[in-house]
């Protein structure tokens, strides 16, 4: 227990620094302002996706569950979800990067347009 508790804490310290590093270095070399719109842009960008990894997690997982023990009807049933789940994070991606000003502007509001240039670029 003590091994695997060891191991998790580790990958989710390593997970946590990969996915704020750039946070910390943004807020320390440009300032609050520069990472403040950054936070909002990347939490736009990222909102949809998980919302939608989040649904198809939540039913997926039960179901391959039942079928673990069919190597060949499990592996089917991973890639055509998985196939399934990029055919809707590919085209809301795009659609975000196309309409970012339309998208800050009802979302956020005007005074977050900086943002847009931002949430282009994460796209």
């Amino acid at each position: 227990m003590l091994h695997f508790g060891g191991l998790t804490t580790c990958n989710c310290f390593v997970v946590f620094l990969a996915w704020n590093s750039e946070k910390l270095l943004l807020g320390r070399f440009w300032g609050p302002d520069a990472l403040g719109l950054y936070g909002r842009a990347f939490q736009l960008v990222t909102l949809p996706v998980q919302q939608l990894n989040t649904a198809v997690t939540g039913v997926a997982f039960p179901v391959l569950s039942r079928i673990q023990h069919d190597a060949k009807r499990l592996a089917r049933s991973f890639l055509s979800g998985c196939s399934l789940l990029i055919s809707r994070t590919i085209p809301i991606t795009i659609a975000c990067a196309l309409f970012a000003e339309e998208i800050i502007r009802v979302v956020l509001g005007a005074k977050w347009m900086e943002a847009a240039q931002v949430r282009r670029a994460c796209s």
